[in-house]
């Protein structure tokens, strides 16, 4: 029998690659850096019962 090649996969791999590559390199020139995209951002009207308090403010 013959093994299915392994080339066909790992060029498929390299082009997924450096696409990703160039993705994060245009995103950092019109950025300045990366941007976290899996950050899930909290919501201000939220209400955050461990925010600190200025205790002064209640004297």
């Amino acid at each position: 029998m013959k093994r299915k090649s392994k080339k066909k996969k790992n060029i498929i791999i390299d082009v997924l690659k450096q696409a990703r590559k160039e993705s994060r390199e245009a995103e950092i020139k019109a950025h300045g850096k990366l941007i976290n995209r899996t950050k899930v951002q909290a919501s201000r009207k939220a209400y955050k019962r461990n925010k600190q308090v200025d205790i002064d403010e209640f004297d």
